[in-house]
């Protein structure tokens, strides 16, 4: 999904700024501490400059409508109401917003405030896919790679997911990469897939950083490399990703070319047990075991 631009001031100002970053903000899905920082600045509205945005939006200012319809997503100034969102999207994509066609898009795909209808989602994804929305492009190639409201596709899908990517869409990116790694809708290839792992893994998406991590383990156009992999596994754990931490355990427990530190491992599996990742759990007692025979007798 998209990312929110940065707000200059609230008051007369926001509505402004609001102006330019109206498409940013309509396909946002609220994650980031950017974006709940610009949520925060419609929050900070004053009780009368929010009925002021409400009266705008009553008589079509598409930029108070956006307003409008972020706040009853979130539940700000107002009570929380995902059919009230699902209204003012819907004014501004029939007005066609882009951006606000693929959050509606998004509203009928899981069924927020409207019936849920995949056949719904496709056309208002393709309706902003075809205006040059990237979001909407990755949703669309989603919905063709499970055949969701379209005939299934992986063709398809990665020719939506490739037109996303090359716009910097971080989802597209990974999902293209699987894609290419797999074979899926293209003709394999891991140096592809290699690319477009890194392309989402520099915009800080842990999981592409341990795809890439284990495509490097296996080897890209060469020899494996676990020194390589070992560097996109840790980047995958610093963000989050729990199976980060059991890859780079793996190698120093398994691997074919990293020296074997069961110390490390033991660390290593705590940490990604902490995280969430319980089917490692068995390794602590293996490290335990491999660290007692290791250790010097006891002298007495």
């Amino acid at each position: 999904m998209g990312r929110f631009g940065v707000w200059i001031g609230v008051s007369a100002r926001c509505l402004l700024a609001l102006a330019v970053f109206i498409s940013c903000l309509l396909c946002a899905k609220f994650a980031t501490a950017g974006e709940n920082s610009s949520l925060n600045q419609i929050a900070a509205m004053s009780v009368q400059e929010f009925q002021e945005v409400e009266n705008k939006a009553a008589r079509g200012d598409a930029t108070s409508q956006a307003i409008l319809a972020i706040a009853y997503e979130q539940g700000v100034h107002v009570v929380q109401d995902d059919a009230e969102a699902a209204k003012w999207y819907r004014r501004l994509a029939e007005r066609s917003s882009a951006a606000a066609r693929n959050r509606l898009g998004v509203f009928y795909q899981v069924g927020r405030g409207v019936p849920q209808s995949y056949t719904e989602a496709a056309e208002w994804f393709q309706k902003a896919a075809t205006m040059g929305e990237p979001a909407a492009q990755a949703n669309l190639g989603t919905l063709y790679l499970n055949g969701w409201g379209v005939l299934k596709s992986a063709d398809e899908a990665a020719k939506w997911y490739e037109v996303s990517a090359r716009q910097g869409n971080q989802m597209a990116q990974n999902n293209l990469a699987y894609m290419y790694s797999s074979g899926l809708g293209v003709v394999k290839d891991k140096a592809r897939a290699a690319y477009w792992y890194r392309e989402a893994a520099k915009q800080g998406d842990g999981v592409a950083a341990l795809n890439l991590g284990l495509l490097c383990e296996e080897g890209i156009g060469g020899a494996p490399d676990e020194r390589e992999a070992l560097r996109w596994f840790v980047t995958a754990a610093e963000k989050g990703v729990a199976r980060g931490y059991s890859n780079q355990a793996r190698l120093y427990m398994f691997g074919k070319q990293t020296p074997h530190d069961y110390a490390r491992a033991y660390e290593l599996v705590e940490k990604a047990v902490n995280a969430g990742d319980e089917v490692v759990r068995p390794w602590l007692q293996k490290c335990r075991e491999q660290m007692a025979q290791s250790s010097p007798p006891a002298t007495k």
